[in-house]
């Protein structure tokens, strides 16, 4: 067997959801460490453009308490996808609001690419390097940086929907022009319920239409499918 398939079925092994307690401890570790990142970058955005709401709110911090949503993690476990507390932002605080709220939605899904790319790096050097990830360490080692590139993708592309309230829809709006973009808003008080309404009726289609793109993005970062298509 090529060591390149090797390294294929080691990703796949990996990236398949954990049984045992220590794997567990190792995915609620990662889970958490991608929701940090991507909210306290949120914050560290918005801060640098201006507002310091979030930090006035104790959420500029790398404390993953201060950025949890029961519900959002819960998801992140349950099925692959979720969200976290949202950071407080008041967009009269920016000089340009439409283009502060941009790219302050953006900084969030952006960080989690970014966490997703050098741990796809990582995992590229070890396999083109002809690297062997020996014993406990090893393997654990080996398992973070998969399942790093894996949820911080996942967390990522959900994220960009743009569907209220999630960033994609922060996004999408600063792009509209104002009068459509009004229009949008009014859809934020039902975003939640959609967004529920497509993991429970829909749940198989909306699934594999978000693993598509998260599919992609683990081959693009680490040179081999994830395995969960």
């Amino acid at each position: 067997m090529s060591s390149e398939t090797c390294t294929a079925n080691s990703i796949r092994e990996r990236s398949a959801l954990p049984s045992d307690p220590f794997q567990i401890a190792v995915l609620v570790a990662v889970i958490l460490f991608v929701l940090t990142v991507h909210e306290f970058s949120h914050a560290l955005a918005a801060n640098a453009l201006g507002d310091d709401t979030a930090k006035r709110m104790g959420r500029l911090t790398l404390n993953p308490i201060a950025h949890l949503d029961i519900l959002g993690t819960a998801l992140m476990f349950i099925a692959g996808f979720g969200w976290a507390k949202p950071v407080p932002v008041d967009p009269y605080n920016l000089k340009n609001p439409k283009i502060g709220m941009i790219l302050i939605a953006a900084a969030g899904p952006l960080s989690n690419l970014i966490t997703a790319a050098v741990a796809g790096a990582a995992i590229r050097a070890v396999a083109e390097g002809g690297l062997q990830l020996y014993g406990t360490a090893g393997e654990m080692v080996g398992t973070i940086l998969v399942l790093l590139v894996l949820y911080s993708v996942a967390l990522a592309v959900f994220n960009l929907i743009p569907i209220p309230p999630l960033d994609g829809s922060r996004i999408l709006y600063g792009l509209l022009p104002d009068k459509i973009g009004e229009l949008y808003l009014r859809f934020e008080k039902i975003g939640m319920l959609l967004l529920f309404g497509l993991f429970i009726f829909a749940r198989e289609g909306f699934m594999k239409a978000l693993w598509f793109p998260v599919d992609e993005l683990f081959l693009l970062f680490t040179g081999s499918r994830s395995g969960l298509l």
